[in-house]
């Protein structure tokens, strides 16, 4: 994850405990339909903010290319809902949704209560080579960390194209630091799928869930 300079704010947001009856919904991209990008150079960056009805009430965007050997363009297009993340071929890239900011970086805890949920649960409407999602957690404002690390495989079928996986809480590593009735700050991070990257990604919703043994 790419280095950040938050600022604390004194204000706290409050959010709905997360139940098996009321999931949280993180984001699901029916708002702050504002961001579009495209890159074609190796090595740079896009940093954007988006306010709405995701979790936190904003979103901070950041999208990069990391390498490019044919200039081919990729983008991320969070003007609609599901987000689309379209890749040229061996477009190397990254996409990251951060929550619990405000506009220009100011760090603000949610103070999510997770307690009722046990899993994250991330849907794409279809991806065609399947992607790296990795989780960041943080509690106590910024003190404390947990963090996952999934591979998200390719839809089966153009029809039967939805992917969903869910993440138990427990396969968090430095789960055991982290107080789940108090998390301050969410950070969701895609990355190429598979060694020849270049990949083409519709995401429908991030959510927190509860899953019955």
């Amino acid at each position: 994850m790419k280095t950040m300079i938050l600022m604390l704010a004194a204000a706290a947001i409050a959010w709905p405990q997360c139940s098996a009856e009321i999931p949280l919904v993180v984001d699901n991209f029916t708002s702050g339909n504002t961001y579009y990008r495209t890159i074609e150079t190796p090595d740079e960056s896009d940093v954007g903010f988006q306010s709405g009805s995701m979790a936190g009430g904003y979103r901070r965007t950041v999208f990069f290319v990391s390498t490019n050997p044919l200039n081919e363009p990729g983008t991320v297009d969070l003007r609609r809902t599901p987000a689309i993340i379209r890749m040229g071929p061996k477009v190397n890239w990254g996409a990251e949704f951060f929550y619990g900011l405000e506009a220009e970086g100011v760090f603000v805890p949610m103070n999510l209560d997770l307690t009722g949920c046990n899993h994250f649960r991330v849907t794409a409407d279809s991806t065609d080579l399947g992607f790296q999602l990795l989780i960041f957690v943080y509690t106590t404002e910024l003190t404390r960390l947990a963090t996952v690390q999934v591979f998200v495989p390719p839809s089966p079928t153009l029809i039967d194209s939805t992917v969903v996986v869910d993440i138990p809480f427990t396969s968090f590593s430095g789960k055991e630091a982290i107080d789940w009735r108090d998390i301050d700050f969410i950070a969701v991070n895609l990355r190429s799928g598979g060694p020849v990257a270049g990949d083409d990604i519709s995401l429908s919703s991030i959510a927190v869930v509860s899953i019955s043994d």
